[in-house]
């Protein structure tokens, strides 16, 4: 990683390690809970409740607030991001000269789509692989599994479910034939 990009931290090493565990941190916030990058910048350590494996207060669009249950999964890179920021209080994903200064949404995007880059998954600009195609993933992931566009939209913080649809992939045709094989109307040949 290039320390060319960004501000002089005191190490270059410390620079790079600091880089590499945010991206992991959003990387993993985006697949396993669907937040949006502003909803990551929003964060606050005391919104993980880890007696109860939630996350609590993710503030949306629109200021809307809403609360989901972190996957084991998740748990298991959590609990150790938490325990290594070292406090109970203040940004999730933080800066790491001014650990009191959260990053924003624009810092948060762009360490994603500088890991994407890096890990050779991202080929060109506006190519589909970003930190919000990760929330598309978690969404549609979520909805295979419950079949429940209301499960989705809660979990996604939309007001409806129609907006969450957007969300879900495109049905496979080996996943339509059965539902359109057998029917019967009556119509005799």
């Amino acid at each position: 990683m290039s320390t060319t990009t960004v501000p002089e931290w005191d190490t270059a090493d410390r620079m790079r390690k600091s880089l590499r565990e945010a991206d992991l941190g959003v990387q993993e916030m985006a697949d396993y809970l669907g937040v949006r990058r502003i909803e990551i910048a929003r964060l606050q350590l005391g919104d993980y409740d880890r007696r109860h494996q939630t996350l609590h207060d993710i503030t949306g669009k629109g200021g809307h607030q809403r609360a989901v249950p972190v996957p084991s999964e998740a748990v298991e890179w959590l609990d150790p991001w938490v325990n290594s920021v070292g406090s109970t209080t203040g940004p999730f994903i933080r800066s790491h000269p001014r650990p009191a200064q959260g990053l924003s949404a624009h810092q948060i995007g762009m360490l994603v789509t500088r890991w994407m880059w890096d890990a050779g998954i991202k080929h060109r600009a506006h190519d589909g692989v970003s930190l919000h195609a990760c929330r598309h993933t978690a969404g549609s992931d979520v909805y295979e599994r419950c079949r429940n566009l209301g499960v989705v939209a809660s979990f996604l913080g939309h007001a409806n479910e129609s907006t969450a649809q957007r969300y879900t992939r495109r049905v496979r045709l080996d996943e339509l034939r059965p539902a359109v094989e057998g029917r019967d109307y009556g119509h005799a040949a």
